[in-house]
């Protein structure tokens, strides 16, 4: 090519470039104008949502509100003086006729990305009060815990509800965070909840906008999620769950050793990730999604604790509706999980304590759920 025509080339080149990058440019500030992606965290009243804790890391600050929003939810989280995402602050008598359901967890249990009348704590009290059943659930879920962090918590939230059953919610994430009962805590970072709006990482909003689009459908979202590494907890050959159980398992025992000293009920539940549900549509031979339940069935009926996996249930009502029940980016239950989560337990605990005067529907458990709001 002549000298000349390497010039134009370049200059064509160049040109095109520039406009693409001027495209992009306007079609970023149109994004960010018209349709944000943003998640903004504010606080409305004290410092931070957690404060720092010797023995647990962090916990949540009393009498804190806060204000989260983004492109897939508005939740505004409110702590009472007890330390709990509840409306009512619990005497530690229990009123006559009444039964205390103790719920620990994580953010899954403390409500994240979602109003507090669409979280299950809520949702599971109601459809208990709808069987017939007194039942008051203290919403103990504190975003960032695992499993050590809520057998360390346990015996303080004994002595101050004196619950009649204790509910633990066990997630993936857990079996890569748990450590020894006794090993050093870590302390509160906002890596492992949200302390302020600053901590919240800013990035373009068009990539962020087109990965929401791609990932509202399943292959693209288990390719994604298989490339960012995080697939290898369920890899067959890796045998993850396999060699981080036996901690997890230690702990879960303690509690149940707490709960047994005290004569109080124990349960279980395994909520699963939104890539367990996805990937359950289509079985691989590569990946074992629902390893860990096996492992806690297992453990369960050597102990007998109540264990309840949520996966098969979750699968089943996603296959049956094709619609998500988490949201896309986040990964937290959105309001149509959450209200599958809050029946299943109910289901399972209304079988532990029958009302007189209920019924419990077995088999409409996925469609009883979803009948309000669609």
């Amino acid at each position: 090519m002549r000298p000349r025509a390497w010039s134009h080339a370049i200059r064509h080149f160049g040109v095109s470039l520039l406009v693409a990058v001027l495209g992009l440019v306007i079609l970023e500030g149109l994004v960010r104008l018209w349709a944000p992606q943003a998640v903004r965290f504010e606080m409305v009243r004290g410092e931070s949502l957690a404060i720092a804790d010797s023995v647990l890391g962090w916990r949540n600050r009393p009498n804190a509100i806060a204000v989260q929003s983004g492109p897939e939810f508005v939740a505004l989280y409110e702590i009472n003086g007890q330390g709990l995402r509840d409306h009512v602050t619990h005497a530690r008598e229990k009123p006559a006729g009444t039964r205390r359901i103790l719920l620990l967890g994580d953010s899954f249990t403390f409500g994240y990305a979602n109003r507090y009348p669409d979280i299950w704590p809520v949702l599971l009290e109601k459809d208990l009060a709808n069987k017939g059943l007194a039942v008051e659930c203290i919403k103990a879920g504190v975003p960032g815990y695992d499993t050590r962090k809520e057998a360390l918590y346990l015996p303080e939230a004994i002595e101050a509800f004196r619950p009649d059953l204790v509910l633990v919610v066990l997630l993936p994430n857990d079996l890569l965070a748990n450590r020894p009962l006794y090993a050093p805590t870590a302390p509160l970072h906002s890596d492992h909840v949200v302390i302020r709006p600053e901590d919240k990482p800013k990035g373009l909003a068009l990539p962020t906008l087109l990965a929401r689009k791609l990932m509202q459908y399943d292959g693209p979202y288990v390719f994604l999620y298989r490339i960012t590494g995080r697939e290898a907890l369920f890899s067959k050959a890796g045998r993850v769950v396999e060699r981080l159980w036996p901690t997890t398992e230690e702990l879960l025992s303690h509690i149940a050793d707490d709960c047994a000293r005290r004569s109080i009920d124990l349960a279980i539940v395994s909520l699963p990730q939104a890539y367990q549900v996805r990937r359950g549509q289509e079985p691989d031979c590569t990946v074992d999604v629902e390893s860990i339940d096996r492992n806690l069935l297992k453990w369960g009926t050597e102990r007998g604790v109540h264990t309840w996996p949520l996966l098969r249930a979750l699968t089943t009502e996603y296959r049956s509706s094709r619609v998500p029940l988490y949201h896309t980016l986040d990964g937290h239950l959105n309001p149509r999980g959450n209200r599958v989560v809050g029946h299943v337990i109910s289901e399972q605990i209304a079988a532990l304590w029958p009302a007189p005067t209920s019924t419990i529907y077995l088999g409409t458990v996925y469609s009883a759920a979803t009948r309000e709001n669609p």
